[in-house]
């Protein structure tokens, strides 16, 4: 039984040495959009939806620009319905794993769009973590006379707050979103 298992871990190896090729190879001739957005379609980066004045997300694994330009741009389009109406957004950030210094400019950009277009409070859910608390705040200010930041290490508290502040939602609990599910291609 050992035997047989030490002959498919070999196996594995090999195919991912020859996947790992492949990827080199791609980026070598410049195909790199296409292995990104490849993989970002098939990890699942991040799920965004709309609840009444709200943007929902649930944010998953480490970002490259590119990841950050779809976010920007799925983003963008669910908050067009808001045009001269405050809003809100939740973003459950417990399994984002940080960026590359490349998205920075990208989120920086896509936050002064959302205060511009009369975003009014932002909720941030994820345990403490310092390094996590480093970048965003690079990104995300954290209020003006117009706009506020929290962040939360529990959903109850994220949603709650918006609630006080006129922003209830159905959903009040990710579990369900959590499992990011692959997109097709």
């Amino acid at each position: 039984m050992l035997q047989s298992n030490t002959r498919y871990l070999a196996g594995c190896k090999g195919w991912f040495y020859v996947l790992h090729q492949y990827v080199k190879l791609l980026y070598q001739l410049g195909l790199t959009d296409t292995v990104n957005l490849a993989y970002n379609r098939m990890n699942a980066k991040f799920q965004l939806w709309r609840e009444q004045q709200v943007i929902m997300a649930v944010v998953n694994g480490s970002w490259d620009r590119r990841t950050a330009e779809e976010y920007m741009a799925e983003f963008k389009k669910l908050a067009a319905p808001f045009r001269g109406s405050d809003w809100a957004h939740l973003v459950y950030l417990e399994k984002w794993e940080l960026g590359v210094p490349g998205i920075e400019p990208v989120i920086k950009e896509l936050v002064q769009w959302c205060i511009q277009h009369k975003l009014r409070y932002v909720a941030h859910i994820y345990c403490p973590h310092m390094v996590k608390q480093y970048q965003l705040n690079r990104m995300i200010i954290d209020d003006s006379e117009v706009f506020e930041k929290r962040v939360y290490p529990n959903q109850q508290e994220a949603f709650a707050w918006l609630a006080a502040k006129g922003f209830s939602v159905q959903t009040q609990d990710f579990s369900h979103k959590l499992q990011l599910k692959p997109q097709p291609l």
